[in-house]
């Protein structure tokens, strides 16, 4: 870690010295294609389930609450499904 984070300021540093390995989890990050078609019918995907957000944007769940006020304000009627 601190090779990767080699001139960084002192506080990225002391952080990475003051955290055990143990600790460090890691996390690799894919990108894909995006998706052309976002639904069939009566049915449309919604948020990450569509169009991901890398993790370390934070902004999938924003994204799917933005689709779900395009709809309701465009007269689509929604049933949201979640699935932890």
């Amino acid at each position: 870690m601190l090779e990767i984070f080699d001139g960084w300021c002192d506080n990225v540093v002391d952080l990475i010295n003051a955290t055990d390995e143990e600790a460090v989890l890691r996390r690799d990050i894919y990108d894909r294609p995006p998706t052309i078609n976002w639904g069939k019918g009566r049915v449309t995907l919604l948020g990450d389930s569509v169009h991901a957000m890398q993790p370390n944007l934070g902004q999938g769940g924003c994204m799917a609450i933005e689709v779900c006020n395009f709809l309701a304000c465009h007269g689509y009627v929604l049933v949201l499904i979640y699935i932890a």
